[in-house]
């Protein structure tokens, strides 16, 4: 990096017997899209993984609680086809972070 916060990039190789190219190029551009893809996929993943953790948390309550007659019989497979439909959209934020 240069003083004045630009970014380049130099190659040197060999040209000849008693020559060497140098390639000098500005990344600079290529340094600032980087960092704005890096803080965009780590915005999205915050927004999405936020009210998928209340939810969840909000199943795990309700899996706790005592229930009475035939709202027990019929919720573990409520709760159980819940949890799995919102912990997917958890991974795949997971996911496009990693990416």
């Amino acid at each position: 990096m240069l003083n004045n916060a630009r970014h380049l990039e130099i190659r040197v190789m060999p040209y000849s017997d008693k020559q060497w190219l140098m390639v000098a190029r500005d990344v600079t551009q290529m340094h600032q899209l980087e960092g704005a893809r890096r803080n965009f996929f780590a915005n999205v993943s915050h927004e999405l993984r936020t009210p998928l953790t209340v939810l969840q948390g909000y199943l795990e309550m309700m899996q706790e609680q005592v229930l009475e007659g035939a709202t027990r019989e019929k919720s573990p497979a409520h709760h159980a086809g819940a949890n799995s439909t919102y912990g997917r959209p958890g991974e795949a934020a997971a996911d496009a972070v990693a990416y």
